[in-house]
């Protein structure tokens, strides 16, 4: 898998609190069609605004 540029990526145990961020990042992930990692990673750092400061101390 490394020879051809994949890694594993492991995610955290099951939080509702984590579901409710991917839940939300989604349908703006999926609109933005982003097809390679750097560009993938550069369109959450944007969509990052859309949590407010209230949702992430939670």
């Amino acid at each position: 898998m490394r020879a051809r540029g994949a890694y594993l990526l492991f995610l955290p145990p099951y939080s509702p609190d984590l579901e409710l961020v991917f839940t939300k990042l989604k349908h703006p992930m999926r609109v933005a069609q982003t097809r390679d990692i750097e560009a993938s990673w550069r369109t959450v750092d944007e969509l990052l605004d859309i949590f407010s400061n209230e949702e992430c101390a939670s």
